[in-house]
């Protein structure tokens, strides 16, 4: 991808692909974002969260099968704003290849800005690009202003993840 630049909150920012040292902070957003997604009675300690998130993007670097890409915005002064790592996937039922929003990460300091809106519509432009006709990302339930955003850009609820902590001394 060839950078380019965007105008969102009357601040100019670049996008392009991640360089190096961006990897760490990729992570970190994968860290925060498991963790906000994971269940309060499932909570494993945070170093778990990381050594998993890092053996995730690991293989997902490795996997030269795997259509994927990752998105970097910086403002005027290189400083990270968000990024956006998008894959082609499989739909479980038909096998038809969609566009798979995998993580849109906006740090704190530049939220209300409209990169995270940014970012979907390059995820929308990829996904066109490899002639795909669709397009998704997972929410966690509590996240009401991402349902919120998705929602004004046109995406509906296609299912729930419902689970159920289980207390083994009931049942043995």
């Amino acid at each position: 991808m060839e950078e380019r630049t965007i105008r969102c909150g009357g601040e100019i920012f670049t996008i392009g692909p991640p360089e190096k040292d961006d990897w760490p902070w990729i992570v970190e957003g994968l860290v925060v974002s498991y963790a906000k997604d994971i269940p309060t009675s499932m909570m494993p300690d945070e170093g778990m969260i990381r050594e998993r998130v890092e053996e995730e993007v690991q293989g997902l670097r490795e996997n030269k099968y795997l259509d994927n890409e990752v998105f970097v915005i910086r403002d005027e002064s290189g400083i990270r704003a968000a990024y956006l790592w998008i894959m082609a996937v499989p739909l479980q039922f038909t096998g038809e290849m969609r566009g798979w929003m995998f993580q849109l990460y906006v740090s704190e300091d530049f939220r209300g800005k409209g990169l995270g809106k940014a970012l979907m519509s390059l995820g929308e432009e990829w996904t066109l690009s490899r002639d795909m006709r669709s397009i998704a990302v997972m929410v966690g339930s509590g996240n009401d202003g991402g349902m919120g955003i998705l929602r004004s850009m046109g995406f509906e609820i296609e299912g729930y993840n419902m689970g159920k902590p289980l207390d083994r001394s009931r049942h043995i």
